[in-house]
């Protein structure tokens, strides 16, 4: 709770909050929970009679006394962690206010949902920082000094060195600038955006005895009022949850050792092609020229009819591997689903047209994922599909005060924040697709692919070299859209530590096609991921990169999530490149559309099964950036 008079007198005031809102814990929490399950109950009802009732039970609540006390101690507590920089308290008090108003007052509880979120992703981000980030660089020892006088009981207002190196790290890093955490920042995002704009937030709470799901929801109110705010708290069956998360990781391991299985196929079939029977090399064999003239003729001829067999058979494998895969994938958003119906059940009501009114148009949904919760494949859940055309576009976003960072990020840049004449690439650093025939190759794919049509395009190719940090960094800091096309994991070739030590202001977008592999690429990789730490190879992760890009200042990240194969990758980026032109509908529109078009539909059953490859890929940030000519003076 920090040194000091006012350091002390918060932990007293949050120690006393605790204590007071525990002295009646058997009427304080069954009241809230009844409350809270009637609320619910009757707001399905979507009828005059129902909010009605729910008024007269609001101010029928017996809680003032218990309610008003604990109130008056958590909101202490939060005023003076601001103060002192402890946001571990603000996060805990947040988080004991949202519980405590619950539905009894909505705006309040998503109010301290998004402070809670916002403190829950500075405490994950910074640890990422400190595991990505090298020891020596400035920004590293800034942090170091700060906790160290933070460990001692110093604070911004009671030290002249600590308010100093605050203030000198928030000038110099853009990472620190995008975690600090506002206030009112539930009304200022919805501010932000259209009515047809859909904002949900999920967080989890997790202790050992118990496990709960906060929500909000709420539309958009650019030039309008606030509209309605609904939010709800439920306990999560803590087994469903493990379960789910389980078949989550399963899938990612069950779909890579799919494509490898795949890849060692091909491999194996291109070296018996490409390979010559027999070489001459010694005396021995030359001796016995003509024997290896009738022997290599012999052994083409049965090559080729074996080749034949195994393409075919190597044709119905790959068939068969990736409906493996689609049923693990719904057998992951069923898990999900099931563990969710709290959450289904709150948007399938909010996106139903209204009885006896026109319906809206389809809503851009921006989802406020917790860092647990994001590992599910939530966007292929069924009820996003449950009312037709009642969704544009799904985002994901880790907290509303990172979303209203990115906002600041687009609006500083101008009218037209995306250059397409600024946009850098990073093709196959290492050249290993295609090898030497090099028409064959991804960057040879790329140049007739994509570059024909973005002329003026500048990046780094695996053909010349490989490239070092100095090159990264160069094309980094000059663009303002990146974008990386290769093999394994992005953070696996661009160092992860070079990453986490840039201040990237002027990158708008990020493009990371990545996850494919061959033979090749596999056992180097293998090899270096093998001397790693585990903690390091968490930040190769899919949603720890995105999270280590939107720090250093990526205001849209797009990203696969699981292993795929070049051929997808090609696909997925020509769409998205494509809808982000001038007049399309976006990127993650786009994606939205591939995943529903992935649905297989069935007259017995509907959606399903689901595809591994047009599920594969999110959005994080913002949706509607488009790639603009320069304005020419």
């Amino acid at each position: 709770a920090g040194a000091g008079g006012k350091g002390a007198k918060g932990e007293k005031a949050a120690a006393k909050g605790k204590e007071v809102a525990s002295s009646q814990p058997a009427h304080v929490t069954a009241t809230i929970d009844k409350f809270n399950a009637e609320r619910d109950a009757l707001a399905l009802a979507n009828c005059e009679e129902a909010k009605k009732r729910i008024e007269e039970v609001a101010e029928s609540q017996s809680l003032p006394p218990y309610v008003a006390q604990s109130r008056e101690h958590l909101e202490a507590a939060i005023t003076v962690g601001r103060a002192t920089g402890r946001w571990d308290v603000v996060q805990d008090a947040s988080l004991n206010m949202a519980l405590l108003s619950g539905t009894i007052d909505p705006l309040q509880t998503a109010e301290h949902l998004a402070v809670y979120q916002s403190c829950k992703l500075r405490q994950e981000a910074l640890r990422v920082l400190a595991l990505a980030q090298p020891p020596n660089s400035r920004e590293a020892q800034m942090r170091r000094k700060i906790d160290f006088l933070a460990s001692r009981g110093f604070t911004v207002e009671n030290n002249e060195h600590m308010a100093k190196a605050v203030e000198l790290l928030a000038a110099n890093s853009v990472a620190q600038r995008r975690l600090e955490v506002g206030t009112n920042i539930f009304t200022s995002a919805l501010k932000t955006l259209s009515p047809t704009d859909l904002v949900v937030s999920l967080a989890l709470h997790q202790d050992r005895a118990d496990c709960r799901l906060l929500m909000s929801a709420a539309h958009g109110c650019q030039g309008t009022e606030m509209g309605r705010v609904d939010v709800a708290c439920v306990r999560l069956d803590a087994e469903r949850l493990r379960t789910a998360l389980a078949l989550a990781d399963a899938l990612q391991s069950t779909i890579r050792s799919h494509f490898l299985s795949l890849l060692g196929a091909k491999d194996h079939l291109e070296s018996g092609r490409n390979t010559p029977a027999s070489k001459s090399g010694n005396s021995r064999r030359a001796s016995k020229a003509s024997f290896g003239r009738v022997g290599s003729v012999a052994s083409m001829s049965q090559r080729g009819r074996l080749g034949s067999k195994m393409m075919e058979s190597l044709s119905e494998n790959a068939g068969v591997i990736r409906n493996a895969a689609d049923h693990d994938l719904d057998h992951v958003v069923m898990s999900t689903e099931a563990l969710l119906t709290p959450v289904a059940m709150l948007l399938t009501r909010l996106l139903a047209p209204t009885p006896g009114k026109d319906p809206l148009p389809p809503r851009s949904v921006t989802l406020v994922l917790d860092q647990v919760l994001a590992k599910l494949p939530v966007e292929s859940l069924g009820f996003w599909r449950a009312t037709p055309n009642s969704v544009k576009s799904i985002t994901r976003e880790f907290s509303l005060q990172m979303f209203l960072h990115r906002q600041a990020g687009v609006t500083a840049a101008g009218p037209k924040p995306l250059k397409k004449a600024s946009v850098s690439y990073m093709v196959d650093p290492r050249c290993e697709v295609g090898g030497a025939e090099v028409e064959h190759s991804l960057v040879a794919r790329f140049n007739q692919e994509v570059l024909k049509q973005y002329t003026g395009w500048k990046g780094i190719l695996g053909t010349g070299k490989v490239p070092s940090e100095g090159d990264y960094e160069r094309l980094l800091t000059k663009a303002s859209g990146a974008l990386y096309l290769g093999l394994g994991q992005c953070l696996g070739y661009v160092d992860a530590g070079l990453v986490s030590s840039l201040n990237l202001p002027q990158l708008m977008a990020a493009i990371v096609v990545d996850g494919a592999r061959t033979e090749q690429s596999h056992r180097r990789q293998s090899k270096i991921d093998n001397n790693k730490h585990p903690h390091l190879l968490a930040l190769e992760e899919s949603h720890t990169t995105a999270l280590l890009l939107s720090l250093r200042g990526a205001n849209m990240v797009v990203l696969n999530r699981w292993a795929t194969d070049n051929d997808a990758n090609m696909s997925m980026l020509k769409a998205v490149l494509e809808a982000m032109a001038p007049g399309a509908q976006g990127a993650a529109s786009v994606l939205w559309q591939r995943r529903i078009e992935g649905v297989t539909v069935n007259e017995e059953v509907e959606a399903l099964p689901l595809t591994t490859v047009m599920s594969n890929t999110v959005v994080y940030g913002m949706s509607d950036l488009r790639l603009e000519d320069d304005i020419k003076k």
